[in-house]
Order: C-alpha cells, then sequence, then structure tokens
C-alpha cells in the first residue's frame, strides 16, 4: 500500500479559508478522499460542491415624510442548507417576508435585512416601510418580485442515496443598502454539471 497524505482544514465551513490557503505543492499524491461530517461519530466521504453567488439589485432612493410601518417574520427554524434545504418546515423568512410585502400597495421599503450567512436558511427577515428616504416603488417591487421569483431550496434529490439533497441553492444573506439589495446565494451539488447549469 502507498504511503498515505492527509491533510486537515479549517473555517471551510464559512468560505473555504483553510483549503484556500493550501500548499498543493508539497503534496504527491493524485487522488482525494474527502472526509466531512455536520456530526462528531459520522463521517461522510464526499461533499458537495459549493459557490456562492452575490449580487446587487440596483434600486433608486428618493426623500419622503410618511410614517414608519415595521414588518417582520421571525422564530422559523432556520438550519444550515447543505442538511435541512428541501425539509418541509424549513422555509426562507426571506422570502416568505418577501410574499407578504408584494401584497401590500403602493409600499416603498427603507429598510429590509435577512440572514447571516449564505449556508444557513434565514430564520428571520426585518423590513421597514416609511421614513424619511425610501426606495421607489418600482424599486421595491423590482427587488420583492426578485426574492419571490429567484430559484430558492431544493433543485433535485440524489436518485441514488435516499434524504441526500442533490442540488440546492439558497438565498443566505439579504440586505438593503445605498447602491442596493445585496443578495447572496450558496449553490451546492453533488454532480458539477448540475452546479454549472444553475451558475
Amino acid at each position: 500500500h502507498p504511503a498515505l497524505e492527509a491533510i486537515f482544514t479549517v473555517d471551510e465551513e464559512i468560505g473555504m479559508f483553510g483549503a484556500k490557503d493550501l500548499d498543493y505543492n508539497k503534496l504527491n499524491s493524485h487522488r482525494l478522499i474527502n472526509l466531512d461530517s455536520e456530526e462528531l461519530d459520522i463521517i461522510t466521504v464526499g461533499c458537495a460542491g459549493g459557490e456562492r453567488l452575490n449580487g446587487i439589485i440596483p434600486v433608486e432612493w428618493e426623500y419622503c415624510d410618511e410614517p414608519v410601518d415595521e414588518y417582520s417574520i421571525t422564530g422559523l427554524p432556520g438550519g444550515h442548507s447543505g442538511v435541512m434545504i428541501g425539509i418541509e418546515g424549513y422555509d426562507n423568512a426571506a422570502i416568505l417576508l418577501a410574499k407578504k410585502l408584494l401584497e401590500i400597495p403602493d409600499l416603498r421599503l427603507s429598510y429590509f435585512k435577512s440572514g447571516h450567512f449564505d449556508n444557513a436558511i434565514p430564520d428571520s427577515a426585518y423590513a421597514n416601510a416609511g421614513g424619511r428616504k425610501v426606495i421607489t416603488k418600482s424599486s421595491t417591487q423590482n427587488i420583492l418580485k426578485y426574492l419571490t421569483t429567484v430559484p430558492d431550496g431544493l433543485i433535485k434529490w440524489s436518485e441514488h442515496f435516499e434524504g441526500l439533497q442533490q442540488t440546492s441553492l439558497n438565498l443566505g444573506i439579504v440586505e438593503l443598502k445605498e447602491d442596493g439589495l445585496h443578495v447572496s446565494h450558496l449553490l451546492r451539488s453533488a454532480i458539477n454539471e448540475e452546479k454549472e447549469v444553475l451558475d
């Protein structure tokens, strides 16, 4: 049996920081077996490839003098997007709030925030309408339509392994800033070709 090389990295959950700094020139092996896990007493051979998709939806701001109305969805279970996505009851708070806000006529948002990590399903979302500075009705409609129509959640279950989320897309972070609505999605797939189609 040839010699084995073992690599242990850290901080992979939040950005693959350990793997990014790895000096591959020090390795002699030609094959990799990835051992990964969510639990201490379980080892998973292999893992889904991931891709972060960040974007900004431009908005137009205007001044107004309206009372502030606050909206929120809280108390959802949230969860890790690689484990809980596609399971009934693990809804995305940002998308649920956007759907509710679309029902309100002539809405002009001044604040929208949801999620902390792109690999976590948001468990809460907050929005304000009105105030001294708001985005236009048209901009409000644009960002709410984006949030309610962008693909999100489980795309495909594995045909070979029961209960395995083969391909998924998670809208993990949403924040309205001066230059637009900032969004961060995490695309996961155990099949590279499926990841590339969604990318």
